[in-house]
């Protein structure tokens, strides 16, 4: 049986037009990682300049290209850990490109990964949109600026999930109490993508739970459980998953209260590399 290694990077911002990893690559430091399913290694490279460029996690023993869903966690773990030991040791805004990149290998001892990035060209600054969006978008900014919350990488992502929950909020519920009819006829919409990401409860009591675990640190009465801390990287795998379907939810819940006034598109988000 054909065993693969997956070698998964998060390269550091400010990124380089070029990323180049080979075998022959020599890190700064490595680490052992000891996880249930074997040992990972975790390495971090610097620039010529002495400046951290990527890091990389290499799991080994894979039975298929496909990373499994319960090593997500462990990878979540690694990632923000990296971060929060940059922006210890190396400055405290230190940031990562927003989407990791990764490949499978049958030979890790002799590979070469490289990529090369350009900005998109084909963008323009269309006037007339963003005349008519400032305008009608005006009275709903608070809205609007909750959305751009939710989609903003830089932010963690359990305040990124309570933006979008908020809209959701505002909306659905009333003086304290939730209009639930009108909730899960909303959310029975996207009852297919639920299901896609193993959502086995109703829609609303999921996305309920997750914002209970992302606005506490704990939950629970009888016994204590983290939320989505950093600390907490299974709910955190979670939230990722519904963040997109989250995301679709609210751009129809804006559009349907604008009544016309400007329209915001799913496809004005992927462009911009939403989750």
């Amino acid at each position: 049986m054909k065993k693969y290694t997956c070698l998964y990077y998060w390269l550091v911002e400010p990124i380089r037009n070029e990323f180049l990893d080979t075998s022959e690559s020599l890190p700064a430091f490595e680490i052992p990682i000891e996880a249930d399913f074997g040992t990972c290694e975790f390495a971090v490279f610097v620039s010529d300049d002495g400046k951290p460029e990527y890091a990389r996690l290499t799991i080994p023993n894979l039975v298929k290209e496909k990373i499994p869903s319960e090593m997500l966690p462990m990878i979540q773990a690694v990632k923000e850990h990296f971060l929060s030991i940059l922006r210890i040791t190396y400055y405290s805004d230190a940031t990562l490109f927003p989407r990791p990149i990764w490949t499978f290998q049958e030979d890790p001892t002799s590979y070469t990964m490289g990529l090369e990035i350009r900005q998109f060209t084909n963008r323009f600054f269309d006037i007339d949109r963003t005349k008519q969006l400032f305008i009608g978008g005006f009275p709903y900014r608070e809205e609007i600026r909750l959305f751009i919350d939710g989609h903003d990488h830089r932010i963690p992502l359990q305040y990124r999930y309570l933006s979008l929950y908020k809209i959701i909020e505002l909306h659905y519920k009333k003086q304290g109490i939730w209009q639930e009819d009108k909730l899960d006829t909303l959310l029975s919409k996207y009852s297919t993508s639920f299901t896609e990401i193993a959502v086995s409860k109703k829609p609303a009591n999921h996305i309920h739970m997750l914002r209970d675990k992302c606005a506490h640190i704990k939950t629970g009465s009888s016994k204590e459980v983290l939320g989505v801390t950093h600390l907490n990287h299974k709910e955190a795998a979670t939230v990722e998953k519904t963040m997109p379907i989250l995301s679709d939810i609210c751009i129809e819940i804006l559009n349907e209260r604008t009544d016309g006034k400007f329209v915001i598109m799913k496809r004005d988000m992927l462009l911009e590399g939403s989750t």
